[in-house]
């Protein structure tokens, strides 16, 4: 069982890159929908400062944060991150069949792929 809702997108993670830089680079909703989108409440689930807007999550980073919205599903973990101008954007899908050290999950190994794509 996944740990969260799973969102059944069907998609590449060139797509998905390409979705959340439109998303928050301005180029998708209004900027009054893309107000709305951001509006967060915290939610710890996402890390310290995690916080949750519609369907969007704000996950700190080691260079401040990213918005993202990931997934689990049975094989599969996927992990994203967007700047918050839509400059720089990360999409990660990895095989949870895959052996991790141990300690190691595979949304700690996404995150961590995330973090470094978007402050290393």
């Amino acid at each position: 069982m996944g740990d969260g809702a799973d969102g059944e997108l069907i998609s590449t993670t060139t797509d998905g890159n390409s979705f959340l830089r439109a998303l928050l680079g301005n180029r998708l909703p209004k900027p009054a929908q893309l107000a709305e989108l951001t509006k967060t409440v915290p939610a710890p689930i996402f890390g310290e400062n995690g916080r949750y807007g519609l369907s969007i999550a704000w996950t700190p980073t080691s260079c401040g944060g990213a918005w993202s919205h990931g997934g689990t599903v049975h094989g599969f973990d996927t992990r994203n991150g967007v700047t918050e101008d839509g400059t720089r954007s990360v999409m990660v899908s990895l095989n949870t069949r895959t052996p991790w050290h141990p300690g190691d999950t595979p949304k700690n190994v996404g995150t961590e792929l995330v973090d470094h794509a978007l402050c290393g």
